[in-house]
C-alpha cells in the first residue's frame, strides 16, 4: 500500500485499506505508515487494521521519533520499522531490532521468505521492530 506516499492520509483511507484487506483473505499486505504519530488515525488503525489477520503494520520510524514516542509504540503493541541510522540496532526501549536481511545483505526477493522481520506480526502475532538500511 506504501510504495509512494502514506496508505493513511485520511480516516477515508483507513476505512478502504480495511474493506481491501478484508476482501481479499488470501492475501498478504504490508503497510508501514507514519500515520501513527496523528492520535485519531492511530486509533483507527488499530481499531481496523491491525486487528485483520492478514496485514502487517508496522510504525514508520526515523531518528525523529522521539523516547517518548517510541515508549508510546511499545505499549500499545505496535511494531515499528526504522530508517536513518545504519548503527542504530537497538530501540530506545531497549529492544534488538530485527536487521533486514533485504537492505543489509542486499538479497534481493528476500521478503517474499522472510518470516522474522516484516511479517512477522502475521506469522508469529507479535511486535517486532525491524531496522532498513539506509541507502
Amino acid at each position: 500500500f506504501m510504495t509512494r506516499g502514506e496508505a493513511f492520509a485520511t480516516a477515508d483511507d483507513v476505512h478502504a485499506v480495511a474493506a481491501i484487506c478484508s476482501d481479499s483473505p488470501d492475501r498478504w499486505f504490508w503497510i508501514p505508515t507514519k500515520a501513527w504519530r496523528d492520535s485519531r488515525l492511530r486509533i483507527l488503525i488499530e481499531r481496523e487494521i491491525v486487528t485483520l489477520p492478514n496485514v502487517a503494520v508496522l510504525a514508520s520510524t526515523d531518528p525523529d521519533t522521539t523516547t517518548r514516542q517510541w515508549a508510546m509504540l511499545k505499549r500499545r503493541g505496535w511494531s515499528t520499522m526504522f530508517y536513518g541510522d545504519n548503527t542504530q540496532t537497538t530501540t530506545p526501549n531497549g529492544d534488538r531490532s530485527f536487521v533486514c536481511p533485504k537492505t543489509y545483505k542486499g538479497i534481493k526477493g528476500h521478503c517474499e521468505d522472510c518470516k522474522a522481520g516484516c511479517f512477522a506480526p502475521i506469522t508469529l502475532q507479535r511486535r517486532v521492530d525491524v531496522i532498513l538500511k539506509q541507502h
